[in-house]
């Protein structure tokens, strides 16, 4: 009855308090949905006020563009454009990816990914190798930049990680953000020591650690500002199947059945089982009511280059869930 009772009392509260804080969830390519989700805020006029955004994986990707002063509109014409295959770099596509998988635990290298994040950090902010320390001072002097926590896997300490100005703030933001997308063996393993220095083979003299993709224990890092915001402060974006998010707001937090037809499916139904179990254990009633859920409209978190259509399918269904829960609190 009492968390009934809290419940009731923190709807109004989500609008009524400014939101400081946004998370972005993980979710592969389906990530352009932000686009839309970023320009509904932006049209009721609640992305001035934020001041720290946490993403992971895709997440991190948005998450730091919004952070150095992109708007929706520069948003998607970044993401739109992208062409997956462009990051799938590393010498000699079979011999090569054989090597690196079983010497740096990865088929691709991924520095393609790093060089395209710094191109973009350059153009809007003027620095091509932009720390998190960095970031937070000009986010500390102007509105136009926010602080940026981008969410990691280290496998080394078996522990997820916060990247930050506060954990490594002189880790170059373009790291962390090819650190927290490593997808498992088709991104190459980053070797990271204590100052935050990533290096792409393990070296003799000093200590580093494994980190790799932030999605496998905090695929959406709701709780990453509550030790220092109220949980109002604080609104979350998720990326879920249609029918997951009827089971979710009917109030039956339980995974919703998965469709298996092939060994994809099968492979992906394993993948889901583990990673929403372990994402999802931790979230409270007060957690799903400070919580965007954005359909993925079918379309699964599978490396591809989405076409034309699911791109504005994505975006529609980004600025549609955002807008109704805007809508909704501000009516309450």
């Amino acid at each position: 009855m009492k968390s009934v009772f809290v419940l009731i009392c923190l709807i109004p509260q989500l609008f009524q308090a400014q939101i400081k804080n946004l998370v972005l969830e993980g979710g592969g390519v389906r990530g352009i949905a932000y686009v839309g989700a970023i320009q509904a805020l932006e049209e009721f006029d609640q992305l001035h006020s934020i001041e720290n955004i946490a993403g992971t994986s895709v997440g991190s990707i948005a998450a730091t563009l919004l952070c150095i002063g992109f708007n929706s509109h520069e948003l998607q014409e970044e993401l739109s454009s992208i062409k997956i295959q462009q990051f799938n770099d590393g010498r000699g596509i079979f011999i090569g990816g054989i090597h690196r998988t079983n010497k740096q635990y990865g088929w691709y290298k991924g520095e393609k990914l790093t060089d395209w994040i710094n191109d973009l950090i350059e153009q809007k902010t003027g620095f091509k190798n932009l720390t998190f320390e960095q970031l937070s001072k000009m986010a500390d002097t102007s509105e136009t930049f926010k602080h940026l926590y981008v969410t990691a896997t280290n496998l080394t300490q078996q522990r997820p990680v916060i990247i930050n100005h506060n954990s490594y703030p002189n880790m170059r933001i373009a790291d962390a953000v090819r650190v927290s997308t490593s997808i498992p063996l088709y991104y190459s393993a980053v070797f990271v020591d204590s100052c935050g220095n990533l290096y792409s083979k393990p070296p003799k003299d000093i200590a580093v650690d494994v980190l790799s993709d932030g999605g496998f224990l905090t695929n959406y890092p709701i709780h990453v500002f509550d030790a220092k915001y109220s949980i109002e402060q604080t609104i979350g974006l998720r990326l879920d199947d249609s029918n997951q998010i009827k089971q979710d707001t009917s109030g039956k937090h339980q995974l919703a059945p998965y469709e298996i037809n092939n060994l994809v499916d099968y492979i992906g139904a394993f993948y889901n089982l583990v990673i929403e179990n372990l994402n999802r254990c931790d979230l409270t009633p007060e957690d799903w009511e400070r919580t965007i859920s954005i359909s993925t409209c079918g379309i699964g978190p599978r490396v591809k280059r989405l076409s034309e259509e699911e791109v504005n399918t994505l975006i529609v269904a980004g600025y549609h869930s955002v807008k109704k829960f805007l809508s909704d609190n501000q009516k309450n």
